[in-house]
Formats: C-alpha cells, structure tokens, sequence
C-alpha cells in the first residue's frame, strides 16, 4: 500500500480502558475514518524501540508518521477514537 502521509501509529493496550473505549469507537465509525487514512496498531506492552521513537510515555496515544516514519504530529484520545483522530490528523 502506498502511505500518503496518513499513516496512525495506535499505541494500545489491552488492559487499558480508554484504548478499548477508542478501538469500539473506530469500530462502530468506520465509515467516518477517511479512505486515505491507515490505522495501525503497535502493543504498548511489547514495541518498546517505536514507544521511544516516538516518544510514547503513555498508552493511548496515536502518532501520525509520514512515508519514512517521522513524526507528523501526537495525541492522547482519552477514549474518543475518530473525534480526535479527525481533530488531530493533519491532512
């Protein structure tokens, strides 16, 4: 697949609250994820080397990363899934 620049790290765990509340919320809004927009989880637990990439000091946290892997931009959902992903993407 071709990564435009929209590509989200989904930092998650499975003991976290806030990350299931985020993954059914994806879920049950799927159809408002925009098409170009790639959602990839990373395990908080296991991807140690990505969580210091990127910085990561706390699990529900998305990171938008370009073609090479850089940073765009970082957030916490707090449990909203697609209402901060659709505040924070940068498109």
């Amino acid at each position: 697949t071709e990564n435009n620049g929209k590509a989200i790290v989904f930092f998650h765990a499975g003991w976290c609250p806030s990350c299931q509340a985020a993954s059914k919320d994806f879920e049950a809004n799927i159809d408002k994820i925009p098409a170009d927009i790639t959602i990839l989880k990373a395990d908080y637990d296991t991807e140690a080397e990505l969580k210091q990439k990127y910085n990561v000091v706390m699990q529900d946290t998305f990171v938008q990363v370009d073609v090479e892997g850089n940073a765009l931009t970082t957030w916490n959902s707090g449990g909203e899934g697609i209402k901060t992903l659709l505040a924070n993407v940068k498109l």
